[in-house]
């Protein structure tokens, strides 16, 4: 008999000149075919190799369940596999390929605004976004976001393009605009417009609160192009200012800022200035008064609501 069959064929002297018969194997379990002799192959979800021998029980190997790959979990690929938190795809059983599967769970890029490895490895929010990325089984594989966005903030000088229905869409506008670093977005009417309004700021503007001394408050979102419009800050000082005598001809300019950036900012936009002070007593959510200071200006200390630097760090 050939391998993968079994019985016995004797010779004898009358038709049909031989008795007995060869009998094919059948396929052992978890594998599908004719016979052995005809070949078997493993079932979706199993691996393995059959093959023909002569000797009991006419075959060797065997198909055995496959554990879910690489960056799934699950008890096997027949039960199902499912993609890790922060990886997506998806993992099928198959008979039709050697590993007894076919896909993959391959791991999601960090999002928009968000730098790192990839999401499993950990994303965080780049310089000037706020928001957190974090690894979930999610159909996209993370939940969260990082934005540059600000509450009740607005850039100026601004222009006025048209309405939108979403901070999104003017930020839209403002990427398709090579003229536009920054956005503002009124999420009520502004100024009884009679919609929501978009406006698109150049790269020179400063930021500001929406929300004035005397409480009047036009809600509103704004941000850069991109979340990379911050200026470096690390060379600020906390509780330091600069007094500048009349004699000496006083402060360069002084202006009403959302911060101690734009403060910075508006100093390396005034000639002459060498450093800056910010003051802020009201809170984050207003303005404070922003002193672009010249080199004969003295550096002095002051109290927790003063920070201090040059133009550029």
């Amino acid at each position: 008999c050939l391998p993968g069959a079994t019985g016995t064929v004797t010779a004898i002297n009358s038709a049909p000149f031989y008795e007995g018969s060869c009998s094919a194997a059948a396929c052992p379990g978890n594998s599908a075919g004719a016979n052995v002799v005809d070949g078997c192959a493993c079932n979706a979800g199993y691996e393995g190799v059959i093959s023909a021998t002569e000797t009991p029980p006419y075959y060797s190997g065997n198909c055995t369940l496959v554990a879910c790959p690489e960056n799934s979990e699950g008890s096997d690929v027949l039960s199902g596999c499912s993609c890790k938190a922060g990886y997506t795809g998806a993992v099928t059983a198959t008979a039709a390929s050697a590993t007894g599967y076919e896909g993959s769970c391959d791991a999601v890029s960090c999002p928009a605004n968000s730098e790192g490895a990839d999401v499993p490895s950990g994303c965080h929010c780049v310089p000037g976004s706020t928001g957190s990325i974090a690894a979930t089984t999610s159909s996209r594989g993370f939940e969260g976001s990082c934005t540059c966005w600000q509450n009740d903030r607005r850039y100026d000088p601004r222009t006025q393009v048209q309405n939108t229905d979403t901070a999104q869409e003017c930020q839209d506008m403002c990427a398709a605009d090579p003229d536009c670093m920054y956005f503002t977005w009124y999420t009520e009417s502004y100024k009884n417009s009679g919609g929501k309004q978009c406006y698109l700021s150049p790269a020179s503007a400063l930021k500001h609160s929406t929300m004035a001394p005397g409480g009047v408050h036009f809600p509103s979102i704004a941000g850069s192009v991109d979340c990379d419009g911050e200026a470096d800050t690390s060379c600020l000082e906390k509780r330091r200012g600069y007094d500048c005598s009349a004699r000496d001809g006083g402060y360069l300019a002084i202006g009403w800022v959302s911060d101690a950036a734009n403060c910075q900012k508006m100093c390396a936009q005034v000639q002459g200035c060498t450093t800056f002070q910010f003051e802020n007593k009201y809170g984050s959510h207003m303005d404070g008064a922003c002193k672009c200071a010249h080199a004969g200006c003295a550096s002095v200390s002051k109290d927790q609501y003063f920070t201090a630097g040059p133009p550029q760090c």
